[in-house]
């Protein structure tokens, strides 16, 4: 890997408001993958769909994962023959957005899996993950889960939520500010584990030297405002520090 980070480091908190730490933070040890995972507020079992979620996706972006390996990681047999045959083994993952995509599709068909067999109804997680490769990073996201960059001191989001708020912000003839209500944006239209199949969305992300990049859940960008992002990504610390 040409562009791996120098420093990677990641920080979670249960919060005041819940007894329980739904959100998942992963970094591989070779630094090429990172990615945070928030299980629905409040739902059945996010905290373990967050960690199916991010254990399966490590699984696949792994540079030694074959589809044959696929079988192992789903315990349920109806959805085990229709995501293998979805996969196409034969034609393999070459492409690497594809590979991500299918990464959180096989993620999803876990998380439902384990649903089916525990009785959680409802668990599900929102999910962002960059994967870094040779010259670039590939950025995906299902849910409120985001990416942010930080490069010549400009803050820029690389992820648009998938949420209520965010499909009717360019709507006409809406009340002003209706789309920053919390209610709308805590109303996720895809979710690794939910009732649709999600289609996640990626980004290619060609990083500067000395860029930063930061993935977080809700409960970082929906307490801090840009200025206090940008802030704390462009203090001269460590990266656990920062976070």
């Amino acid at each position: 890997m040409d562009i791996l980070p120098s420093e990677v480091a990641h920080f979670s908190d249960t919060g005041p408001h819940r007894p329980r730490n739904e959100d998942v933070a992963y970094a591989n040890p070779d630094h090429s993958v990172s990615m945070v995972a928030d299980g629905l507020g409040g739902a059945a079992a996010g905290d373990r769909a967050a960690r199916i979620t991010t254990d399966v996706v490590a699984a696949v972006l792994d540079a030694d994962f074959t589809t044959a390996a696929i079988p192992s990681l789903i315990p349920a047999s109806v959805s085990r023959s229709v995501i293998v045959r979805m996969a196409h083994p034969d034609e393999g993952l070459e492409d690497p957005n594809e590979r991500l995509s299918f990464a959180c599709l096989l993620a999803h068909t876990c998380v439902l899996a384990e649903c089916r067999r525990s009785g959680s109804v409802g668990m599900s997680t929102a999910l962002v993950v960059a994967w870094m490769g040779d010259t670039m990073c590939r950025i995906a996201h299902v849910g409120d889960c985001r990416a942010y960059t930080l490069e010549d001191g400009k803050l820029t989001l690389h992820t648009l939520d998938h949420s209520l708020s965010s499909a009717l912000d360019n709507r006409k003839r809406l009340p002003e500010k209706i789309t920053e209500s919390p209610f709308l944006r805590s109303r996720l239209t895809q979710v690794i584990g939910g009732e649709h199949v999600p289609s996640p969305d990626v980004e290619e992300w060609n990083p500067s030297p000395g860029a930063r990049l930061l993935l977080c859940s809700d409960g970082v960008w929906g307490s801090l405002a840009q200025p206090e992002l940008l802030a704390a990504l462009g203090a001269d610390s460590p990266a656990l520090d920062l976070c």
